[in-house]
């Protein structure tokens, strides 16, 4: 399996770019995040919808090929 995913560029292109947008997308849970708590709603809203996005990222390939 290892052989045909190192065969299969496109792939390998598609995972990278993928785990970047995830360091990415984790990076920003953190940006700012702040001590007062004032965006207590806004950052329970963001970190949803990244586990939203962490569900269904890792499907991206399955669906591109």
């Amino acid at each position: 399996m290892f052989l045909q995913s190192w065969r299969n560029k496109n792939f390998l292109y598609l995972n990278a770019c993928m785990y970047i947008f995830l360091s990415f997308v984790i990076g920003g849970l953190f940006w700012q995040i702040g001590h007062d708590g004032s965006k207590t709603l806004f950052n329970f809203g963001f970190c949803y919808n990244c586990n939203v996005i962490f569900v269904f990222i890792p499907l991206l390939p399955t669906l591109l090929q």
